[in-house]
C-alpha cells in the first residue's frame, strides 16, 4: 500500500493566486471468502484553483478503481470498476453597494463509469464461463446559480437566489462479456461469449437511459435578529424538475443565546430527491426502472444545546426526520434475481447525538461523540454507536488514542433459507482502538506511525448480496506517513 499528496500555492505580482493539490492512493487490499478475492483500491485525484480580484475558477479530476470485490451480484476476481469525475467552477463576485452584493457560479460536472459485475458462475450456468455485466455510462451536469445578499440594517439580511440545472445522461452502453450482435440482446450461451469483457454501444434496452433533465428553483432567505439574545431565520425554496415533480421547501430556525455559555437552537426544514435516470429508466439483468416514480421527501426537526466555555464545549441535538415515498428496490419475481424501484413507504428516525470537547491543559485534550437512535433504521445499520479521542503533545511529539464503539446487529431474512447449517447475520458490540504517534523533526519535516484495529477484532459488515450478509472487515493496520514543506 501507498499514499501520496502534494500541495502547492504560489501568489503572482498581478495578484493572481494559484493552489494545486494532487494526490495518489493505491491499496492492494486483502483476501476474502472461497474465492480469494480482493478488495484493491486505486485512487487518482488533481484539483487546480485560480484566484483573481473577485473571480475564481477552479478544476478537478479524479478517477478511482476498485476491482474484484462485491459488484452487483457477488465477488470475482474478474469483477471491475472504474469511475471517473471532471468538474468545473467558475465564480464571480460583485459588490454593488455596502449593503448589496452578489455571488454568480456556474459549474460543470462530468462523470463516468464503466462496471461489470458476476451475475452467475459457470457452474451455475453450466456452460464454460462466467457471465458479467454492468454499465458504460456517462452523465453530464450544468448548474448556474446566481445569490443575491441584501444587508437592509444590523438586525436584517435577505437573501434571495435562482438557480439552473440540467442534467443528461450522455451514454448508456453495456459492458459485458456475453452478447447477440443479430438479435442486439445480451443473450447468456456459448456461442455468443465475447472471449471477455466488451463495452456494447447502441444497446437497445439502455437507450431510455440516454434523457436529460431541466430544473428550475428560486429561493430566499431571512435573516432577523429580534433582541440581542434572539435571531430568527426563515427561508423557502421551490423547485421544478420539469415532468418529474416539483416541490416547496420551507425553513425555519429560531436561535436563542440564553447566557455567554449556553445557545439553544429549534430548526425545521423540508427537502427532496428526485429520482435519478437509473431510477426511471434502467433496463438490464439486474434492475427494472419505474418511469412513476415520485421525489423522496424529508422533513427534518432539531432542537440544539450548544454551551461553550474556556476549556469545554458540548453540543446535544435531539432530531425528528419523517421520510415520506422512500425509494427502495423491491423483487420482481419470487427468484429474487431482479428488481424494480418504488416508492415503498414512509418512516420516520428519532435519536439524539452528542459532541464534546475538553481541554485538560494546554498540552491534552479529550473529545467525545455519541449517537442513539430511538427506534431501528429502516435499513441494518448500528442503533448506537460513539467514539472517544485523546491527544497529547510534549514539545515535538504528539501523541493520540481513539476508540470507535458501535451496537450489535442482527438481520434476519424475510425468507429463511432451506439450510441446516445457515445462520442470520449478526455482529456483536464492539469496540475498535487505534493509536497515533508523530515527530516534528524540524520546520519542514514530520513523520507519524499509525495503526487503525490496533487489536486486530474481527468484526464482519452486512451486504445483502452475500448469501449470509456477512462482510470481514480489515484487521489490523500501520501506515507510515513522512511530509516535507517545500
Amino acid at each position: 500500500m501507498y499514499q501520496g499528496a502534494l500541495s502547492a500555492h504560489h501568489t503572482f505580482e498581478n495578484g493572481l493566486s494559484l493552489q494545486a493539490n494532487a494526490s495518489l492512493y493505491r491499496d492492494d487490499g486483502d483476501e476474502y471468502f472461497e474465492a480469494k478475492v480482493r478488495d484493491p483500491i486505486d485512487g487518482r485525484f488533481v484539483e487546480v484553483e485560480l484566484n483573481w480580484e473577485n473571480w475564481r475558477f477552479a478544476i478537478h479530476n479524479s478517477e478511482t478503481r476498485l476491482d474484484e470485490f462485491i459488484n452487483l451480484s457477488g465477488e470475482s476476481k474478474d469483477n471491475r470498476h472504474t469511475s471517473r469525475n471532471l468538474g468545473m467552477q467558475l465564480e464571480v463576485k460583485s459588490s454593488w453597494s455596502d449593503s448589496l452584493s452578489n455571488t454568480t457560479r456556474l459549474e460543470f460536472i462530468k462523470h463516468d463509469i464503466k462496471s461489470a459485475g458476476l451475475i452467475a458462475s459457470a457452474e451455475e450456468l453450466q456452460l464454460d464461463h462466467d457471465f458479467f455485466v454492468g454499465p458504460r455510462w456517462q452523465s453530464r451536469d450544468l448548474t448556474l446559480n446566481s445569490e443575491t445578499v441584501y444587508g437592509y440594517n444590523q438586525s436584517l439580511n435577505i437573501i434571495f437566489g435562482a438557480e439552473y440545472s440540467w442534467e443528461e445522461q450522455s451514454r448508456a452502453d453495456v459492458y459485458t462479456n456475453y452478447y447477440n450482435p443479430e438479435t442486439g440482446q445480451i443473450f447468456v450461451d456459448e456461442p455468443f461469449y465475447l472471449g471477455g469483457l466488451q463495452v456494447i454501444s447502441n444497446h437497445k434496452p439502455f437507450e431510455p437511459l440516454e434523457a436529460s433533465f431541466d430544473s428550475y428553483a428560486v429561493y430566499t432567505q431571512v435573516k432577523y435578529t429580534l433582541t440581542e439574545s434572539i435571531t430568527m431565520f426563515t427561508g423557502l425554496r421551490y423547485d421544478d424538475v420539469i415532468d418529474i415533480d416539483r416541490k416547496l421547501s420551507p425553513r425555519l430556525a429560531l436561535i436563542y443565546q440564553f447566557n455567554p455559555v449556553h445557545t439553544f437552537k429549534l430548526q425545521y426544514g423540508e427537502a427532496f430527491r428526485a429520482p435519478v435516470s437509473n431510477e426511471l429508466h434502467s433496463n438490464d439483468e439486474v434492475t427494472v426502472g419505474n418511469p412513476d416514480l415520485k421525489a423522496e421527501y424529508l422533513k427534518t426537526t432539531e432542537l440544539v444545546w450548544h454551551a461553550k466555555n474556556d476549556n469545554w464545549q458540548v453540543d446535544l441535538v435531539l432530531f425528528d426526520n419523517e421520510l415520506e415515498d422512500f425509494i427502495n428496490l423491491i423483487p420482481v419475481d419470487e427468484a429474487l434475481s431482479r428488481f424494480t424501484f418504488d416508492n415503498v413507504f414512509e418512516t420516520s428516525m428519532q435519536g439524539f447525538e452528542f459532541s464534546g470537547t475538553l481541554h485538560i491543559n494546554e498540552s491534552a485534550w479529550l473529545s467525545s461523540t455519541f449517537t442513539q437512535y430511538i427506534d431501528l433504521p429502516f435499513n441494518p445499520s448500528y442503533k448506537k454507536f460513539g467514539s472517544i479521542v485523546f491527544n497529547y503533545s510534549q514539545g515535538d511529539m504528539q501523541y493520540s488514542v481513539n476508540g470507535i464503539w458501535r451496537d450489535s446487529i442482527t438481520v434476519i431474512p424475510a425468507v429463511l433459507p432451506d439450510d441446516p447449517e445457515f445462520s442470520p447475520y449478526h455482529q456483536p458490540s464492539h469496540w475498535l482502538f487505534g493509536a497515533t504517534i508523530g515527530w516534528k523533526i524540524n520546520d519542514k519535516q514530520g513523520v507519524a506511525l499509525q495503526v487503525q484495529n490496533a487489536f486486530d477484532k474481527s468484526t464482519d459488515a452486512f451486504d445483502p448480496r452475500r448469501y449470509d450478509g456477512r462482510v470481514p472487515q480489515k484487521g489490523r493496520q500501520l501506515r507510515l506517513r513522512y511530509t516535507y514543506e517545500f
